[in-house]
């Protein structure tokens, strides 16, 4: 019997150590996402190509390609790199292997484009209690609109929009016609031997759940500021931050206590990305021309401005609320309680 007992005592120690090596995060610890988008277990979809669009409504649809991470030899050295894939569940008509899903560019205001894509059959449409108005307007008429060879073009006092069929990018473009940022097509990286994913979105192999890779190019002189309270270097460029909220303890580490989905380029360009769940933005520090907002969302909702910074500012406030003044006292001298006792 004593060794019967033993013998459970240590099996159930062993099966305990186990849940505690399985699950190796502690109590809050930041999530740091960007693992799931090279884990070589997980489903690539990369954005292909525009097979359907409505230039009265900005809607369509967008097909994307499966993709998986395989290795290749060269020099004595292996490298990994996505390579298209054919379906692999049983029915075959369970998952598509190039699945056709809707996208939407909507006209906010001249200076604000809204780009939507989404993992699944349609849009959720949920009401954001990041917005002002829980939504905003579509004045898709305020923007001219032509139509152009490979694509499709929408055009204000302050920029330009070009959305292109095959191979499928939306190019942002300043009044002057300066081409701001692109999204990254499989195109873009194909005479690189960096593993990079272009624009699309994961599927996970532990659950299936699913999440957006929103990758858009970087300029090599490009600076990026933003994304809430942080302390590390001021221009984000060449940093990987993660938005994920934290208790810093301390101004001398990467963790967050107020990030902000929010950045703006030296270029001329801010991004909102409205979503509460955890970020993980690569500004070029794995690949100098990507920039990657990898999203925990199976829906990117981004909000791009255009114009000089303080022009920037007041779009997003003006889609997310303008900061009220501070009372006077509050610019005052602070101490708590909680570390004085006299």
């Amino acid at each position: 019997m004593k060794n019967l007992f033993a013998l459970l005592c240590g099996l159930l120690w062993v099966s305990m150590a186990q849940a505690q090596l399985q699950n190796t995060q502690v109590l809050n610890e930041p999530l740091d996402i960007s693992a799931d988008y090279s884990d070589y277990r997980n489903t690539f979809y990369l954005a292909d190509e525009l097979v359907a669009f409505d230039p009265a409504t900005g809607q369509g649809t967008l097909k994307y390609l499966r993709h998986n991470y395989a290795t290749r030899q060269a020099f004595n050295n292996t490298l990994s790199r996505l390579v298209p894939a054919e379906a692999n569940e049983f029915p075959g008509t369970e998952y598509e292997a190039s699945p056709e899903l809707p996208f939407a560019v909507q006209f906010v205001s001249d200076r604000t484009i809204r780009i939507k894509t989404t993992s699944g059959p349609q849009f959720q449409h949920p009401t954001s209690l990041m917005l002002v108005n829980g939504e905003v307007e579509n004045h898709i008429a305020d923007w001219a609109y032509s139509a152009i060879d490979g694509g499709h073009r929408y055009t204000s006092p302050h920029g330009r929009v070009d959305i292109m069929v095959k191979p499928w990018h939306v190019n942002i473009y300043d009044a002057a016609g300066k081409l701001l940022t692109s999204t990254l097509h499989m195109t873009d990286v194909a005479n690189t031997y960096t593993p990079v994913a272009p624009f699309g979105y994961i599927r996970r192999a532990s659950d299936y759940s699913r999440s957006m890779n929103a990758v858009f190019t970087l300029s090599p002189d490009e600076k990026i500021f933003g994304c809430g309270e942080s302390f590390t270097e001021f221009n984000k460029r060449g940093q990987k931050v993660v938005l994920f909220t934290d208790d810093a303890n301390g101004v001398q580490n990467e963790t967050m206590y107020k990030p902000i989905p929010f950045y703006m380029s030296s270029r001329g360009y801010g991004v909102f990305m409205n979503t509460s769940t955890p970020i993980t933005i690569d500004f070029g520090k794995y690949f100098s021309m990507a920039n990657s907002m990898m999203i925990g969302d199976n829906e990117a909702d981004l909000f791009v401005f255009l114009g000089e910074p303080k022009d920037i500012l007041d779009e997003y406030t003006d889609l997310t609320g303008k900061a009220a003044m501070p009372p006077l006292w509050s610019f005052g001298f602070w101490m708590s309680r909680i570390t004085y006792f006299s």
